[in-house]
């Protein structure tokens, strides 16, 4: 009744991005119904995108107490790696993998927090698992340019350069209304960046930017950490684009 028609309007106002309207109204869905694990988690959602780690984190906790789940584990992971508490984050992306192995997304980010840990062999064991998931899904039929992207990304990680940069571009030539793909030229903008290509990073990541990806994961994402003195660089991520 009333409780499910305020949770869709919720869920429809985080989807077009309207955080602080969805705060609100999951909110009064949790007034309501305490015990709603989806309100619970989405709400910690619209906090995950606005930046309000630390609001997250308690309501991921209470949702996972309530159902063990691998998504909300996943964003309980990434709550803490922006808050930089790096064991918390590995702890919370293993009990995700716990919970359903073999999600190739999971295992990169156990990946990228034990690169942060500066456990080198440790994060290339991850990723190279991660690679292997990945062909499993794509042999099973899964969505080919999501893990076509992530693969690339992968490849990049354990310094395959030149399979990662076959494999991306191929994403994107098949890819039809590819403008529309902010998080494919954003993996794009990565890749290049690991692999040292200046001119290909700048190029995808203005891209990705103008398509809507966020500007401050560019300034947040390790791939990115030699570039961050980088005056052109800066610039894009710094400097709001025009709307279309």
């Amino acid at each position: 009744g009333a409780i499910s028609a305020r949770y869709a309007l919720a869920t429809t106002l985080l989807r077009l991005g309207q955080l602080d309207e969805a705060t609100v109204e999951f909110k009064k869905v949790l007034e309501f119904a305490p015990g709603h694990v989806s309100a619970m988690n989405n709400l910690a959602n619209t906090y995950l995108y606005s930046g309000r780690y630390l609001e997250a984190v308690p309501l991921y906790h209470r949702a996972l107490d309530l159902e063990p789940d691998e998504i909300v584990a996943t964003n309980l992971g990434t709550a803490y790696y922006y808050l930089d508490q790096m064991e918390e984050s590995l702890a919370a992306y293993l009990k995700a993998e716990e919970i359903d192995p073999g999600h190739p997304t999971t295992q990169n980010n156990i990946g990228d927090v034990y690169a942060k840990l500066e456990d080198p062999g440790s994060a290339r064991t991850w990723y190279s698992k991660a690679i292997e998931s990945c062909d499993v899904r794509l042999a099973a039929g899964g969505d080919r340019s999501d893990l076509m992207g992530l693969k690339a990304l992968l490849l990049a990680n354990v310094d395959r350069f030149e399979e990662a940069i076959d494999t991306i571009e191929d994403v994107l030539s098949r890819t039809t209304g590819v403008a529309d793909q902010p998080e494919l030229l954003y993996s794009a903008s990565q890749i290049y960046a690991l692999a040292g290509k200046r001119a290909e990073m700048l190029e995808y990541a203005e891209r990705s930017m103008k398509a809507g990806y966020p500007r401050e994961e560019f300034r947040r994402a390790p791939e990115f950490e030699a570039f961050q003195d980088d005056p052109e660089f800066t610039r894009l991520h710094v400097t709001n684009f025009e709307a279309p």
